[in-house]
């Protein structure tokens, strides 16, 4: 497996897609390294989907290829499986992802993770609100988005971080 991956071209990974259902987990870890090297971005479906897999072994190889790689799926699909999953390893690497998103496309729902009820996760989370980049453009309507969850009581955002994030959106 592992040597389609340092060996092989894009026609020979056909090979190992069957091998992304074995049951053993390291067949599965291998297999992805493989995909990952051959593929690179271009895997991106296969990373998503075995990132959502019950074994932490699985969950964790799809993640090193989504960062290797450089992956981004968008602030609000992250966000979603975010919250329809019960897998604290899980929620922990989507916490991770939302800080690769772009910065402004994941602040409305940063924001809205403020509070979580795990310490850990809050605090990845909340070095995402620190980092916003000053060279990206907001839309309007991007901008009222992000203004009522700041001032939406259910989130209870501390007023100083309000201000520094209106201060950003002025300019």
């Amino acid at each position: 497996i592992l040597g389609i991956g340092e060996n092989g071209a894009a026609e020979d990974v056909k090979e190992l897609f069957r091998d992304l259902n074995d049951t053993d987990e390291g067949v599965v870890k291998c297999t992805l390294r493989s995909i990952s090297k051959v593929l690179g971005r271009d895997a991106e479906d296969i990373y998503w989907q075995c990132l959502q897999d019950a074994r932490p072994v699985v969950m964790r190889a799809a993640y090193q290829c989504i960062s290797k790689n450089e992956i981004t799926y968008g602030a609000k699909q992250v966000y979603e499986l975010f919250l329809s999953t019960e897998s604290q390893l899980l929620r922990e690497k989507l916490a991770y992802q939302m800080l690769r998103e772009k910065s402004w496309d994941r602040l409305p729902y940063v924001l809205k993770l403020y509070w979580h009820e795990e310490e850990y996760i809050r605090e990845i989370l909340h070095r995402g609100l620190e980092r916003r980049s000053m060279y990206a453009t907001v839309l309007e309507e991007e901008a009222e988005q992000i203004r009522a969850i700041l001032h939406d009581k259910t989130y209870r955002i501390p007023e100083e971080l309000q201000k520094k994030i209106e201060f950003d959106l002025r300019f």
